[in-house]
């Protein structure tokens, strides 16, 4: 089950995307859907004329009145349905990205996120890459801060991770941990990230379960300032 030391009371400081009501979208302004194929090439074209295929708007069950937003994985393929090797696949799906309309430092961030029932292939995942990624010196030099990964072949587990210069997948010396949420993909849990000059801190349901801190050596290992 889910375990973990709770959260400090909070005080809200700043909001965005959060000044209407429960269920209202955001504008193109504050959020801009992407339809993408399975691996998100930024250089493709998308395979869709219209985002909402992939990433809009639904109803929540059991929760009336209530929307959220909603991204779709569908079994397709055909023509330009391709990897960025050019090599054919069988699913398509999407995202929402905030590149380029929100940029946070410092604070909490937080969704209430209800992951799909998937096998083998799904990877949900609520993360931030650093706002300089497309123009400084890319990643994973500008850091990544997943906040929330849950992978089709785990599905019991939540994975919280970091990835700079100095600590990253590819070198094998990435930070990060994981928890048991045997219930994720049948009801909504609230993921959170506590950032602070000193450390990065993960929640779920208010309840604390790993957290990062800025060792002092420089930009390598912490390049979220």
């Amino acid at each position: 089950g889910v375990t973990g030391a709770e959260a400090p009371r909070r005080t809200i400081v700043s909001e965005r995307l959060a000044n209407a009501p429960r269920g209202i979208i955001p504008t193109r302004g504050q959020l801009e859907p992407e339809a993408r194929i399975k691996l998100f090439r930024e250089q493709a074209e998308s395979v869709h004329t219209t985002t909402v295929e992939v990433a809009g708007v639904a109803d929540v069950p059991g929760e009336p009145g209530n929307k959220a937003l909603r991204i779709v994985a569908k079994r397709e393929s055909g023509a330009g349905i391709v990897d960025q090797w050019g090599n054919p696949l069988s699913y398509t799906s999407g995202k929402i990205s905030s590149r380029s309309f929100v940029s946070v430092r410092y604070g909490m961030i937080e969704t209430r996120i209800r992951v799909p029932d998937l096998a083998n292939g799904g990877w949900p995942a609520f993360w931030m890459m650093g706002s300089n990624i497309a123009t400084g010196t890319g990643w994973p030099n500008n850091g990544e801060i997943d906040i929330m990964e849950n992978v089709g072949f785990d599905p019991a587990f939540v994975h919280f991770n970091v990835h700079t210069k100095k600590y990253n997948h590819v070198d094998n010396t990435h930070k990060g941990s994981k928890t048991t949420i045997p219930n994720a993909a049948s009801d909504f849990h609230v993921y959170a990230l506590e950032w602070y000059p000193d450390r990065l801190d993960w929640f779920v349901d208010d309840k604390k379960f790993f957290t990062f801190r800025n060792e002092g050596t420089g930009k390598d290992a912490w390049p979220f300032d």
